[in-house]
């Protein structure tokens, strides 16, 4: 995943003004991941639909009370970090006109480019007074959707090398942090 396409897809399209990066330690799974956001998100309330493509998810998250907006998050993974962006957005129903609403077969670069053009300025037309009192709620689940990625990549690491610190799976052979030779019994 070290290459230009990889950087060019995980920077932030503008959809908002929060923006998280995470160390990266394996490689996620998208579509296990974005089942489980989902089903965490329903089970605290909200309506959510999600997109997917090998190394990008958005999450379009609607919480009763902030009328036809939606909490907009872009999380995407380069090959040693996770960005995540939110922001308040009209997205679903533009998401919906650019035929985004089923993963199959959308391109990283795809989706990238399209959410870039959708969300430039994402936050014209929509009511600023109206969603002052919805950043509260959109921190509230930024914090959940964290501690599920955290969650999700730290599965499987019990192990940790013992020259620098990574952490690493029992049937790994070599760091893939410092190269150093593993052997745990």
């Amino acid at each position: 995943m070290n290459n230009p396409i990889y950087s060019y897809i995980c920077q932030p399209v503008g959809i908002g003004t929060k923006v998280i990066q995470l160390p990266l330690y394996r490689p996620l799974n998208t579509k296990e991941l974005s089942k489980d956001l989902v089903l965490y998100l329903r089970g605290q309330g909200y309506r959510v639909y999600s997109t997917y493509s090998p190394n990008i998810i958005v999450l379009q998250v609607h919480a009763v009370g902030i009328r036809s907006h939606y909490y907009t998050i872009k999380i995407c993974q380069s090959s040693n970090f996770i960005l995540i962006e939110s922001g308040i957005t009209n997205g679903r129903v533009e998401l919906e006109r650019a035929g985004l609403n089923t993963g199959l077969g959308i391109t990283d670069e795809f989706l990238h480019s399209s959410l870039f053009a959708l969300f430039s300025g994402a936050l014209a037309g929509v009511d600023v007074a109206s969603v002052l009192g919805s950043y509260e709620e959109e921190n509230k689940i930024l914090s959940g959707v964290q501690q599920i990625i955290l969650y999700y990549e730290n599965q499987g690491f019990q192990y940790s090398c013992p020259h620098c610190g990574m952490r690493v799976e029992r049937t790994w052979k070599y760091c893939p942090h410092c190269g150093r030779a593993l052997n745990f019994k």
